[in-house]
């Protein structure tokens, strides 16, 4: 196949090499010195990284190029990766607690709770995009049972949605109650968090959360944490959705209760966010789905 390869000239092979996914255009980088990923000092000139240079120019509106602001040292086909998942379907990956779990007949977007065991433990699902610049805007859809049938109308109480740094591995962990949203230096898992920092975490919140009972925000640097009140809170009631925008370019983060948006939740977010949701007491399901952007205003 190499043989092949080499017959042609760069021109062809960027432009056969510009229909390939990021992972595709990995193992081509491996195929022969040429094409150039191994060995390479200057990983930029290579045919594979000037591809995906490429491509990422020509497909990335200006609201996706603003979103993924080129970290140093990062090559063009990590972030040519990154506008790719940025257009997935968002998924929540990390399942965190005892009561949660996929429905096989679900996507992945969407989970179960099963908060019958007369607990007060929480449960935290943790969706793996990670949002390191510009507006991203997800909604979230909560349904509730009641003796086993789903209700349309009443409170949502022990129930909140919010961002989160990206942390793996923690649904490897064996954790039967997980509120990220209120730890603070007293939890036994407040060091093993911090532990998790990287450079691309700035700021001290750490995580942010919309309380659908009350509408309060919770926020927390991991070593203390406030539960606030804010200009525009509203409770949810269902049938509701609720919908966030993270905006950091200004560094706050917006509620919108079936869209209408009630106001300025938080302000100072800044670094890298994955979208999650904490669950306590409740039957029923969380979904979630990436959303257009909101109009301004």
């Amino acid at each position: 196949m190499s043989v092949l390869m080499d017959r042609l000239d760069d021109d062809m092979l960027k432009r056969c090499a510009s229909y390939l996914a990021p992972e595709e255009m990995v193992s081509l980088g491996r195929v022969a010195r040429r094409f150039g990923l191994p060995g390479s000092s200057l990983p930029d000139s290579s045919l594979v990284e000037t591809v995906a240079g490429d491509v990422f120019a020509q497909a990335a509106t200006e609201e996706e190029r603003l979103a993924l602001p080129r970290y140093d040292h990062e090559s063009s086909i990590c972030l040519y990766k990154q506008l790719v998942l940025m257009r997935t379907p968002l998924e929540f990956n990390q399942l965190i607690g005892e009561d949660v779990f996929h429905s096989p007949s679900w996507p992945k977007s969407r989970v179960c709770v099963d908060g019958g065991h007369g607990g007060t433990n929480w449960n935290c699902v943790i969706s793996s995009s990670v949002m390191r610049g510009g507006r991203h805007f997800a909604k979230f859809g909560i349904n509730v049972s009641v003796d086993g049938y789903v209700t349309n109308v009443g409170d949502i109480r022990n129930v909140t949605v919010g961002v989160i740094r990206p942390i793996s591995g923690w649904d490897d962990r064996g954790i039967e109650n997980f509120f990220p949203s209120i730890i603070d230096s007293t939890d036994s898992v407040s060091h093993d968090l911090l532990a998790e920092r990287t450079t691309t975490w700035h700021g001290d919140i750490h995580c942010c959360s919309y309380y659908c009972w009350g509408g309060s925000c919770c926020r927390t640097d991991w070593y203390t944490q406030s539960i606030d009140d804010w200009a525009g809170q509203e409770d949810l009631r269902l049938p509701s959705t609720i919908g966030l925008l993270l905006d950091l370019v200004e560094g706050s983060l917006s509620v919108y209760k079936n869209g209408r948006k009630l106001g300025i939740m938080a302000s100072g977010l800044k670094g890298e966010y994955c979208w999650f949701a904490s669950m306590a007491d409740e039957n029923g399901s969380v979904c979630i789905e990436r959303a257009a952007l909101p109009e301004i205003g």
